[in-house]
């Protein structure tokens, strides 16, 4: 699983890749990958428990994704 975050995170421009890039700047690099892979875990599971798609970003996190860059 930590090896789907680290590829999530390395990709510009995506929810996890900001949200990895914060959590580093707080946690650490190790910690902040693993936190990513447990988010993506929850969020799998709740995709396949409940039926779900992905999600297309709203505005919202789109403005947010462009600020932080």
């Amino acid at each position: 699983m930590t090896e789907c975050a680290w590829s999530a995170t390395r990709t510009k421009r995506t929810y996890f890749s900001a949200r990895y890039k914060k959590l580093a700047a707080r946690r650490g690099k190790n910690r902040a990958l693993v936190a990513i892979a447990a988010e993506m875990l929850k969020m799998v599971y709740h995709m396949l428990k409940d039926g779900t798609a992905w999600p297309k970003p709203t505005e919202r996190q789109r403005l947010l994704l462009r600020a932080r860059e």
